[in-house]
């Protein structure tokens, strides 16, 4: 055994560059190999924290400008969910959403005044709580976005803006900024 490691490191040395450039191949093809293997992961990765991840899809867009431009976006009007489930029998169930800037929070409840700038937030209809398994601490998700002007709280928001008081049946002013 110990011979052939000798034999093994002196034909190495006896090959040199050929040695150098084998050993360089062989590591920028592992770490290339190890990029690509967690590049695919992460791809792979989203949304599986939601129970039906297998079959929820992501709506978009091709536009086609006059010029004969295409541009692929990840938006789409409003109504088209509404007409996707209509129109397609294989869709059962769509949500659309947007972000919305900059955004003020306001509560005037008495003594109990507070307003700050929240980022991240978004607006969407009453499918979206069931679709994606939001879940509540004081509602159920299938009634909670049913009456209009209804809105649903992080739990961190929450505190920020009620403070320990019961946030149900309080008014919230959302004021949406640009910039």
């Amino acid at each position: 055994m110990k011979n052939d490691f000798l034999t093994i490191v002196r034909n190495l040395k006896k090959n040199l560059p050929d040695t150098t450039m084998s050993v360089i191949g062989l590591a920028i093809g592992l770490a290339s190999f190890v990029i690509i293997l967690s590049y695919v992961n992460y791809e792979f990765s989203f949304d599986k924290h939601f129970s039906d991840y297998d079959n929820t899809y992501w709506f978009t867009t091709d536009l086609i400008w006059e010029n004969g431009d295409r541009q692929t976006a990840a938006v789409s009007p409003a109504p088209s969910a509404k007409h996707l489930v209509k129109d397609f029998p294989e869709i059962t169930d769509a949500t659309c959403f947007f972000t919305a800037p900059k955004t003020l929070l306001s509560l005037q409840d008495g003594a109990n005044e507070q307003s700050f700038f929240e980022e991240y937030l978004f607006y969407t209809d009453e499918h979206f709580p069931e679709l994606f398994d939001v879940q509540m601490l004081n509602n159920d998700a299938r009634t909670i976005l049913q009456e209009p002007n209804s809105i649903i709280i992080s739990e961190s928001i929450g505190q920020k803006l009620f403070r320990g008081i019961d946030p149900i049946g309080k008014m919230v002013e959302i004021q949406t900024t640009r910039g």
